[in-house]
């Protein structure tokens, strides 16, 4: 077996997430999709990271094709407090960087059967945030540090119907890994500022589905259109907080804990059309479940 075509790709982005509006989720699926933006991602067929976004257009390769992405995001927020509780100065409540860098790393796989059939083998991530803040800081119990790291393992099949229409549809398996963190910050309590108020970090593997359809009018015009399940996770670990047991604290005594996810489903519609030789429009339109999703928040057990 020999690979026709190797893609090492390596990109930089200094914005945060994909829009304001798509809270953790990630759109860093591939270096090419994020030089346009992610527009059209459903309907191009640039390389074997069509796993992530639409597998049907694993019909539109003839060879094998293996791809790597790397992405290197460098969040820049920053908090300036306008107002506080009764005895903090919200100025103690500024804050020029509360979101660490990170690097978001990818591989997919897509190995034509036949002229009919194509298997599609992908790792990369839909969903993940952090966010840090000081031990001390004046507002820890909705503070302090928070992250959610997901990888989803995909495999999925395609199956090339005629010369125009294709479908596939995928299985993943997500594993999630979460942690927070939250201290008393200025509270009416005799405690030091950076006492514990909570500390859970656990972790869950879930399953989904995901499905892909694509239309070519002609070489130069194609619409696809994608769908991911939403995928339901229980993270289990461990629980401890800092509070004296005179106070009904744990005392630092470290207890089972549990956070419940629900990773929302996620729908594409996307075109792509060659103009001329040099000049192409591609678009997207997206759907979030974000109803879905409540809140990220830890219980102990017992």
């Amino acid at each position: 077996m020999t690979f026709n075509k190797t893609l090492l790709t390596l990109s930089l982005t200094c914005s945060s997430f994909y829009s304001v509006g798509a809270a953790f989720q990630l759109a860093e699926h591939s270096a090419a999709g994020l030089g346009r933006a992610f527009a059209g991602e459903a309907a191009i067929a640039d390389d074997a990271s069509v796993i992530a976004r639409n597998p049907a257009l694993m019909a539109q390769f003839d060879q094998i094709e293996l791809s790597f992405s790397g992405t290197y995001v460098i969040p820049d927020v920053s908090l300036t407090g306008i107002d506080a509780p009764t005895g903090i100065n919200p100025v103690t409540l500024n804050d020029t960087s509360i979101a660490p860098s990170a690097i978001i790393p990818a591989i997919y796989l897509v190995v034509p059967l036949n002229d009919k059939f194509a298997l599609g083998f992908g790792t990369f991530s839909n969903f993940g945030l952090a966010t840090e803040f000081e031990d001390d800081y004046a507002a820890g119990q909705i503070a302090g540090e928070t992250s959610i790291t997901t990888v989803n393992f995909n495999s999925s099949l395609s199956y090339k119907v005629n010369d125009n229409f294709a479908i596939a549809g995928g299985f993943n398996v997500v594993y999630a890994d979460a942690s927070l963190i939250r201290n008393f910050g200025d509270s009416p309590m005799p405690l030091p500022s950076e006492t514990v108020a909570a500390n859970l970090s656990g972790d869950d593997i879930s399953y989904g589905w995901n499905l892909g359809l694509s239309y070519d009018f002609n070489e130069n015009n194609r619409l696809g259109f994608s769908y991911r399940s939403e995928v339901e996770l229980t993270l289990e670990g461990d629980y401890s907080n800092g509070l004296p047991a005179n106070l009904g604290g744990l005392a630092g005594e470290v207890v089972m804990g549990t956070m419940d996810i629900t990773l929302p489903a996620t729908m594409e519609f996307s075109g792509f059309h060659q103009l001329n030789n040099s000049l192409a429009v591609h678009y997207s339109a997206m759907w979030t479940g974000w109803s879905s999703f409540d809140e990220l928040a830890g219980y102990a057990e017992g």
